[in-house]
């Protein structure tokens, strides 16, 4: 999932580039993540049941820092949201190949 939001950087809103980047790059601690994950629940905050690509976005990129979460949600109903959430917001479906074959396994 991670990979995928990499191949379309420049695609996602900023904020949401910069904490995809941040948490691949360098492994976010579980308290930076969770960090991350609010301070992204937040820029969506009132607007989540919305379809525009920004509120998509940012919601896929949630998906992916859950990593070292406490509860961490099924990974079936993680891998399926992001997926979603991916091709709702239009991006670009090549980038989903390493992760539809996760899926699938």
């Amino acid at each position: 999932m991670s990979r995928a939001l990499l191949q379309v950087h420049a695609q996602l809103p900023s904020h949401v580039a910069r904490a995809v980047s941040t948490s691949i790059n360098e492994p976010l601690e579980r308290s930076a993540e969770e960090s991350t994950r609010v301070a992204l629940w937040n820029s969506i905050a009132g607007r989540e049941q919305e379809y525009s690509p920004e509120v998509l976005c940012t919601r896929a990129a949630i998906c992916v820092l859950y990593g070292s979460a406490t509860n961490q949600p099924d990974p079936a109903d993680t891998i399926e949201c992001f997926l979603g959430f991916f091709r709702a917001a239009g991006l670009a479906e090549s980038a989903l190949s390493g992760t539809q074959s996760i899926r699938e396994a």
